[in-house]
């Protein structure tokens, strides 16, 4: 594996070993100490922590990486009355968790409950009165339950009327009053499919990254394995009609953009 070159067998097998128990202990602490039953009487707003490390935070969202900070702001822009509900991402697992710290900075936060990333997220949205993520496609999720989010960077989806984006972070408290009153329906989030639907084509993409990964030996965490030449151009001619497509549609898109900032300058 290309993270462990230049290690040796020994060091490569103590930082696994770390990992396992790490992730282990991790586990063991958010099984003790994150709670499973949401408020029954007490109004909360929901915010689902990212995952990380996560393109959307580093590259659309990098003044808000800090998902702690972020958190903060949240708590203390909410009404008098509700509580911030915030949830572990259920894939960092894959990742072995995070600190410990992290968790325990986010329970000794005021008005803040973090809850078990077991949790469902029907039972998460439909009980809540907003969502407010930095940009998670949690937003689309919620527009299916009619309630409104707030995100702090534009997405695809904050064409969405149910989707406010933040401008400035000191608007937040008015922004999160306003949001708590919108009425939302759906047939906002039906043209907004429709919508995607008039612009997609369809791509069985993680079909033929599965057959790729099965074929060549990626079943797991250690990629290792020995890629042949002409296996791979074996590969490639058995699905060219899927990839030419691909290539096709990728060059409409150009095309397009091309067209629409001409238009745009004259």
């Amino acid at each position: 594996r290309y993270s462990n070159t230049g290690k040796t067998k020994s060091a490569v097998f103590k930082n696994k070993m770390s990992n396992f128990y790490s992730k282990k202990q991790r586990f063991s602490f958010i099984n003790n100490h994150l709670g499973k039953n949401l408020p029954t009487t007490t109004p909360f707003v929901y915010y689902p922590l990212h995952y990380e490390p996560e393109r959307i935070l580093l590259i659309d969202a990098p003044y808000f990486e800090n998902q702690i900070s972020v958190i903060s702001n949240i708590a203390k822009s909410l009404p008098i009355g509700y509580k911030l509900i915030v949830k572990e991402h259920p894939f960092m697992e894959t990742i072995g968790w995070r600190d410990t710290n992290f968790y325990q900075t986010i329970m000794n936060l005021p008005n803040v409950q973090l809850i078990h990333p077991s949790v469902s997220q029907k039972e998460m949205l439909s009980k809540c009165s907003l969502v407010v993520t930095i940009a998670g496609t949690t937003c689309i999720e919620a527009s299916f339950y009619k309630k409104p989010s707030i995100v702090f960077t534009n997405q695809l989806y904050s064409l969405l009327p149910s989707v406010t984006v933040i401008e400035n972070i000191k608007d937040l408290p008015k922004t999160i009053s306003k949001c708590l009153k919108m009425k939302t329906n759906h047939d906002d989030l039906n043209n907004f499919i429709n919508y995607l639907e008039d612009n997609s084509f369809e791509f069985d993409f993680l079909g033929l990254g599965a057959e790729f990964a099965y074929k060549f030996g990626f079943k797991g965490p250690v990629m290792d394995s020995y890629l042949d030449e002409q296996e791979i151009k074996s590969f490639f001619e058995k699905h060219s009609s899927s990839f030419e497509m691909l290539a096709d549609e990728h060059i409409k898109k150009i095309h397009f953009h091309k067209n629409q900032l001409r238009k745009e300058c004259n």
